[in-house]
């Protein structure tokens, strides 16, 4: 059958703390329970998720649809990624203080759109698939494929997020987004005034 992968990796574990997860996220969990003898990462139910923790970050897989949403952390680095063996469908999203910095999908060995500069992590790895465990593991420390009994991993339902709201709008991160371009560029310009440079 081959790997059935989707999921959303950050380089934070929030304490190994599911209700961390779950307000950083803004997404409700129900019916949680500590999974102990180990879980099938083919997940076929909407509402079906495991939250798995490694002592440096966390490792959420989740049904192919959550995908679409493009979830992720405001507040640490995080990487949503695909990863299907059959069909041949490999995807990763990295996103940094808000901003996509790199995106990548290849079906069937041919590269559908690779948007922004390729990464150090991904220099070297010519096959896509072992990019994208590669780019979670050096996140994580955690590889998709076999995940240690180590890690700490809980099932949860997903539902109605009914806690308190701390996350920027798309249109706040925008805002944000294009005021540190601008920020960034008049630095530059400022630099190209400085006469004790010369």
């Amino acid at each position: 059958m081959g790997f059935s992968i989707t999921g959303l990796a950050m380089g934070d574990n929030f304490e190994k703390d599911i209700n961390q997860v779950s307000e950083n996220l803004e997404i409700g969990f129900d019916d949680i329970t500590e999974v102990t003898d180990g879980f099938s990462m083919r997940i076929e139910e909407k509402d079906i998720a495991f939250v798995c923790f490694s002592e440096v970050a966390t490792v959420i897989f989740h049904e192919a649809s959550l995908l679409d949403q493009k979830l992720y952390s405001q507040t640490t680095d995080s990487l949503s990624f695909e990863y299907y063996e059959v069909p041949m469908i490999f995807s990763y999203r990295y996103v940094r203080d808000c901003a996509q910095i790199r995106s990548l999908l290849s079906i069937d060995g041919e590269t559908i759109y690779s948007l922004g500069r390729e990464m150090k992590e991904e220099l070297g790895i010519k096959r896509v698939e072992d990019r994208v465990v590669k780019l979670v593991e050096n996140l994580t420390e955690i590889n998709i494929l076999r995940v240690s009994n180590r890690a700490k991993v809980f099932r949860v339902k997903l539902c109605e997020y009914k806690g308190p709201r701390t996350r920027q709008s798309e249109k706040e991160i925008q805002a944000m987004l294009v005021e540190r371009r601008i920020s960034r560029s008049n630095s530059h310009d400022s630099d190209l005034f400085n006469f004790d440079n010369y």
